[in-house]
């Protein structure tokens, strides 16, 4: 597991103290969970894993939520990254 994921003893990634995602692939993946681009969201996340292992963690533990079909929950952890980054 890399090291900046939390486990929460049971396997499962929690989430990551900032998503380290460019503002342009955060913008693609609200896209694309809006849209209900399950397929698209596991494609643009595995790209982004392997473009940059700084961005693994994240990754991971956002592919978690499309695994489950939580696209509610991506949509709202995208958000709120973004407003914690606005000046």
């Amino acid at each position: 597991m890399p090291p900046n994921t939390l486990d929460d003893g049971e396997g499962t990634p929690q989430r990551p103290r900032q998503l380290d995602l460019q503002e342009d692939d955060r913008a693609e993946l609200m896209r694309l969970a809006q849209m209900g681009h399950v397929r698209g969201l596991h494609t643009a996340l595995d790209r982004l894993a392997a473009a940059s292992p700084s961005a693994a963690a994240t990754c991971t533990w956002l592919r978690g939520m499309v695994a489950r079909f939580e696209l509610d929950n991506l949509r709202n952890a995208l958000a709120e990254d973004a407003d914690t980054l606005s000046p």
